[in-house]
């Protein structure tokens, strides 16, 4: 009866113990979920909706994720985030910026007015949710499977971006298998990282930079 006192004790405190991650990122979703249409001329075809999607995937992350997962974000320094956050972001800026320049990839028109919502929107609300969803959920609940959890994953990560680039199956028209190859590619890639010792705040870095460019936030 003690021990599950006990354990029932500790599992509530490592889901306290992650409550300032959450608060930031809530605090963040709710500025975006107020100002969206301020700051983004077509919000509601694209942000709006998926709004609710990013806030569910949090809430799973802390009830569902796996307790090796949440002792890990518990256990990295701020410090150590950080490091692994910027030294990934640097090298994925670095990455495509050979892209770009060998002509792999034309960077879109950007408004300069929008530069800093989305930095913010991709970093805190995008990557952030979908990293701790796809790499911090579900990679855990595969990770028995070794090398298959990590194709697991990244094809529900492609299959998720199917969703939120609109692609319909039964329209052809709509189809669009470079952005999903590109997103199954990267789940994997993600995955990997997720299991070094670099772990999701490097998978949150290259995720954003690599959507900030895409955007053409930054521009190369």
């Amino acid at each position: 009866m003690l021990d599950r006192i006990y354990s029932t004790f500790n599992k509530l405190y490592n889901k306290i113990s992650l409550f300032p991650f959450i608060f930031a990122f809530v605090l963040i979703w709710i500025y975006f979920w107020l100002n969206g249409p301020a700051h983004f001329s077509n919000w509601p075809d694209t942000y709006s909706e998926l709004m609710l999607y990013y806030l569910g995937m949090i809430v799973i992350f802390v009830i569902f994720a796996n307790r090796p997962t949440q002792q890990y974000l518990k256990q990295q320094t701020i410090a150590s985030s950080m490091v692994s956050f910027v030294l990934f972001f640097i090298l994925t800026l670095f990455m495509l910026l050979i892209v770009v320049r060998i002509g792999l990839f034309t960077q879109p028109e950007f408004n300069p007015v929008l530069f800093w919502p989305v930095i913010i929107l991709q970093i805190f609300v995008v990557a952030t949710a979908e990293e701790v969803m796809f790499r911090g959920v579900i990679l855990g609940y595969f990770k028995t499977l070794a090398f298959l959890g990590i194709i697991i994953q990244a094809l529900l990560f492609a299959l998720w971006h199917s969703y939120a680039y609109q692609i319909q199956y039964y329209d052809l028209s709509t189809f669009n298998f470079p952005i999903l190859l590109m997103a199954f590619i990267m789940g994997i890639l993600l995955g990997i990282i997720a299991k070094s010792k670099y772990g999701l705040p490097a998978c949150i870095a290259i995720h954003s930079c690599w959507n900030i460019v895409i955007l053409g936030a930054i521009h190369l």
